[in-house]
């Protein structure tokens, strides 16, 4: 009897120690489930000097405001409403830039860059503070690009418009970087007539096949994969190029360099 009942009480002491080993290791799972889940969101959170998730923007919007000739106070307010329409489609994390291109080759001025940082909206006042996201979004966002967009068409009047050149700049320089396999969008705003020694539409007209045998075809090769272009086009009055035959040009360069090609929005106006 003796013998048993010591059988016993060493079983359930056994039983203790085995449950009481299972909790331990639950409570441990559990505090470091926690830790994980307490340290992913707390970087979710932080962003950097261009108001970009540490881990890198979400997705990419980046405009090329090509003013190398005069553009029209009526183009202008529409290409206004335009780039603010585009800016108001990202969401909180996603990256815009925007350059402004000159007459000289590869060279552009950049007049904003900056990730959507949120306004706040869709946070709870239980997890966050709403007013200061909003009044950061205001500051750090949408200000910033309001004084970019005073600049719009100010520039004007250059001896050459190297539209290419400038977006194989910013695919090389912005779009290509290391973290960039996110979404890529590209918006050029631009009458769309190339003018380069390499190529000119004035010189060459607008037969794709001509281009091909130009030195501009190699010259500005561009790897566009994975990015979606859209043209803003501004309407030229005096020019004998047909705007159709423009964006069908431009389609075919895009798809020629691995990209995927919108649209062609023509703004109002005559320039």
């Amino acid at each position: 009897m003796a013998t048993r009942r010591r059988r016993r009480e060493a079983e359930g002491s056994l039983a203790v120690i085995l449950l009481s080993s299972l909790v331990i290791l639950l409570v441990i799972a559990g505090l470091v489930w926690a830790a994980i889940y307490y340290w992913q969101n707390s970087q979710k959170g932080k962003l950097d000097a261009d108001l970009c998730p540490l881990r890198g923007p979400a997705a990419a919007t980046v405009f090329l405001f090509d003013f190398t000739d005069p553009v029209s106070s009526i183009t202008q307010a529409d290409l206004k409403n335009e780039f603010q329409k585009a800016v108001l489609r990202t969401k909180a994390g996603e990256l815009v830039e925007a350059y402004v291109l000159t007459g000289e080759e590869g060279k552009l001025r950049p007049t904003f860059r900056g990730c959507n940082p949120g306004d706040g909206a869709d946070v709870s006042i239980w997890t966050a503070n709403p007013a200061m996201l909003k009044k950061r979004w205001e500051d750090s966002f949408e200000k910033p690009l309001d004084e970019a967009m005073k600049d719009i068409g100010t520039d004007g009047g250059a001896e050459r418009s190297p539209i290419m050149a400038g977006i194989q700049r910013i695919v090389v320089e912005s779009l290509s970087k290391p973290g960039m396999n996110v979404p890529k969008n590209l918006v050029i705003a631009s009458d769309m007539i190339e003018h380069t020694d390499s190529f000119s539409h004035y010189r060459d007209g607008v037969d794709y096949g001509k281009f091909e045998q130009s030195a501009a075809r190699d010259r500005f090769r561009t790897d566009l994969e994975g990015v979606e272009v859209r043209l803003l086009a501004f309407g030229r009055g005096n020019s004998k190029l047909d705007g159709r035959d423009l964006g069908e040009f431009w389609a075919r360069w895009v798809e020629a360099n691995g990209g995927e090609f919108d649209r062609m929005v023509r703004l109002s106006g005559a320039n």
